[in-house]
């Protein structure tokens, strides 16, 4: 086998861009499958954040709190997008 090396540059148009870019990398996300494979795609993002929107944590699924859905879902999207 041979190795090669090889550059890429990239032009980031504001320096909060860059800073991103720079901290977590470039972030690529497929969202060209099919209307329904996207809505399920934006249902099951949206359950990452969608809990503990409220001042009021006994309120259920918006309380502030973290729900177990929203734990759950968040340990299941690391696990499948970072491994």
């Amino acid at each position: 086998m041979f190795k090669a090396d090889h550059t890429l540059t990239f032009k980031v148009p504001t320096s909060n861009g860059e800073a991103d870019m720079n901290f977590g990398g470039i972030k690529v996300y497929q969202t060209c499958m099919g209307m329904v494979d996207d809505l399920k795609s934006a249902f099951n993002m949206a359950k990452l954040f969608i809990g503990g929107t409220s001042d009021r944590p006994n309120v259920p699924i918006f309380g502030s709190h973290v729900p177990p859905y929203m734990e759950k879902a968040n340990v299941e999207f690391l696990k499948e997008a970072k491994g």
